[in-house]
């Protein structure tokens, strides 16, 4: 986030366990930094309302796709972009797998975002050690 161009622009969101976890961020001026703190509530809680409010005013192409399934608890959801595609919207998204997968669903499936505007990382699984 603090190496973007300073002509960057868009939203971040990050959820965090709790209030003090918030940091001072160094972000471009048009770069809107939200956090969520969860305050004992589930993974996702806060991140999959507001992620999938801010998706929904997305300019996205209208390509809706099936997506295939991925199984968080076998398989690691790592759904990264294709070819260099003109995107007017691109998402990034990195959480617990679970998370992602709805996020993934919602904003690919549902709203139509192409593979080439978007990564999609699950790189973690709770309740889950790496192995």
């Amino acid at each position: 986030l603090e190496r973007l161009p300073i002509t960057a622009h868009g939203k971040v969101f990050i959820e965090v366990p709790g209030t003090a976890d918030a940091l001072e961020l160094d972000a471009p001026p048009e770069v809107e930094v939200h956090w969520l703190p969860r305050d004992g509530a589930e993974w996702g809680s806060q991140l999959v309302p507001a992620v999938t409010e801010a998706a929904a005013g997305l300019k996205i192409r209208a390509t809706l796709e099936e997506l295939e399934d991925v199984d968080v608890d076998t398989e690691t959801l790592w759904d990264a972009p294709g070819e260099a595609g003109v995107c007017e919207s691109y998402v990034w998204i990195a959480a617990e797998a679970g998370v992602v997968k709805t996020l993934r669903r919602t904003i690919r499936q549902d709203l139509g975002l192409p593979k080439d505007c978007g990564a999609f990382m699950g790189y973690w699984r709770n309740g889950r050690d790496a192995d």
